[in-house]
């Protein structure tokens, strides 16, 4: 029997405003959306590059809390494998993405 596959995994973050965060993923990293709330103020997005996807949502009554905040020990709220890290950076730092620590 042929093992299931899981090609592909969506982490969800909860953020201050979904356009906000729709136009930095787009517009730095390449990102396109693949799904967005038909609402006038979405809520509720999916975006994605590549093999890469995010929801990402905004609730007024939930702030949003990377894991470093809060655990330091926890830096990572979710990893991308990509086969060349390197050219992936230099395209960010030309759109000019911000590193919080140089790569």
């Amino acid at each position: 029997m042929t093992r299931p596959t899981t090609p592909a995994i969506s982490p969800f973050f909860v953020v201050s405003n979904v356009d906000q965060t729709i136009a930095f993923y787009r517009d730095m990293l390449g990102f396109e959306t693949r799904f967005q709330q038909p609402e006038r103020n979405p809520f509720f997005a999916i975006i994605g590059r590549d093999g890469a996807q995010i929801f990402v949502k905004s609730d007024k009554d939930t702030a949003p809390l990377p894991n470093p905040r809060r655990c330091p020990s926890m830096r990572w709220d979710a990893y991308v494998y990509a086969p060349d890290r390197d050219a992936l950076a230099v395209e960010f730092a030309d759109q000019g993405a911000a590193f919080s620590v140089p790569l």
